[in-house]
């Protein structure tokens, strides 16, 4: 089975077989965007193209006729990337979301009204750890005086709801969902305190066809169908209401999920990029993902060439390694910032899937290794 994985201009070539994988990285011209990628799907004839960038909708989708892809559309892009538009496609798909407002920054006044305060998130967002909550009114007067001055232009606050949490998210193959389950993301450094980073803990669990989240989730079928897109969807609910969309691939959920998997994640991928039922299930319990860094990061530094630590054998099929490169059981660090990737673990119940988590990390030989628990 062959995949070309595009995560942004430098795209792998991936090839699976019964003795093992090879991969092949490869650069494709930022200038010349979609000569580059024709040409390089006609010489490798991909079985199947996966996209998790959110940037490249509009360039995938001339390919997308001939082509089995997931992720990125050029309006599954918008939802991810522009909160205010995925706020208001939640309204026009009769989803429930959050109490909002739209502003800008060119002196519209702020009228104080929510008394437990906002959370305040740029308009063209791209990450998920870009919102910031502010339950002192001067506090946010100052972060919108700061916003402007900087150059920001629009943004979103919306109410604070102070209660759980959880992602929804579920395999799209055209036409209908497969495989829902919920998780619960922490992206602070340090459980509930500290940085927020892009290195988060992530606790996944399948969940019933008849949970209600999901059946509001359901609800946006024709607008994916329209869009033309395949592959994972997550929509951020808090206290019953959504507030944020992803229809990407989200890194920390597809680690945990690994570990509830039946079959392959490179099966399931191939399944819903062809449009095809998913006969595969989840196995109970839950799975949990850690992210896994050195410092500096999240600051930038001089990681990059620094070996970071032996694995014990058992450990490896628990480990995804993100920019680093693993030689003869040593993982040297391939970036500036300190990352080094995921530890997984699946338990009957939260507290032995974290008690995994830990007895795997226990066998990682690495000075100065943070992480967080969710």
């Amino acid at each position: 089975m062959k995949y070309l994985l595009i995560p942004n201009q430098q795209a792998l070539l991936v090839q699976i077989n019964g003795e093992g994988h090879s991969v092949e990285s490869i650069s494709l011209d930022a200038n010349h965007g979609y000569t580059s990628l024709q040409k390089t799907i006609a010489s490798f004839t991909p079985d199947s193209i996966i996209v998790t960038s959110t940037r490249l909708g509009s360039l995938m989708d001339v390919f997308r006729a001939k082509q089995a892809i997931t992720g990125s559309t050029k309006v599954t892009d918008a939802l991810s990337n522009n909160v205010a538009y995925g706020l208001a496609s939640f309204a026009a798909c009769s989803i429930p979301n959050v109490n909002h407002v739209l502003l800008h920054s060119n002196g519209e006044k702020l009228e104080q009204v929510s008394k437990k305060g906002y959370v305040f998130c740029p308009v063209d967002a791209v990450g998920l750890d870009d919102e910031i909550v502010c339950r002192d009114w001067q506090q946010l007067l100052l972060l919108t005086s700061l916003y402007h001055q900087r150059g920001g232009d629009s943004y979103v606050l919306r109410d604070i709801v102070d209660d759980d949490t959880l992602w929804i998210t579920s395999w799209f193959n055209g036409r209908d969902f497969y495989l829902p389950t919920a998780s619960s993301i922490n992206y602070h450094l340090y459980d509930n305190m500290g940085p927020v980073t892009n290195m988060p803990s992530c606790l996944t669990w399948g969940i019933n066809k008849d949970n209600q989240l999901f059946i509001e989730m359901q609800k946006a079928k024709k607008l994916l169908h329209l869009a033309g897109y395949r592959g994972p969807v997550s929509i951020r609910f808090n206290g019953g209401l959504a507030e944020r969309w992803y229809a990407s691939y989200l890194p920390s959920y597809l680690a945990g999920l690994s570990e509830l998997l039946q079959g392959s994640l490179a099966d399931l991928i191939y399944t819903i990029s062809r449009g095809e039922k998913v006969h595969e299930g989840l196995r109970g319990g839950y799975g949990m993902s850690v992210g896994l860094s050195i410092p500096p990061f999240p600051y930038e530094g001089n990681g990059k060439g620094m070996t970071v630590f032996g694995v014990e054998k058992p450990a490896l099929k628990h480990l995804w390694l993100d920019d680093v490169v693993y030689n003869n059981g040593v993982i040297v660090i391939d970036n500036a910032e300190g990352r080094i990737g995921y530890v997984t673990a699946r338990g009957d119940n939260p507290e032995k899937a974290r008690w995994r988590v830990k007895r795997t990390i226990s066998r990682l030989d690495c000075h100065g290794l943070q992480y967080n628990l969710v």
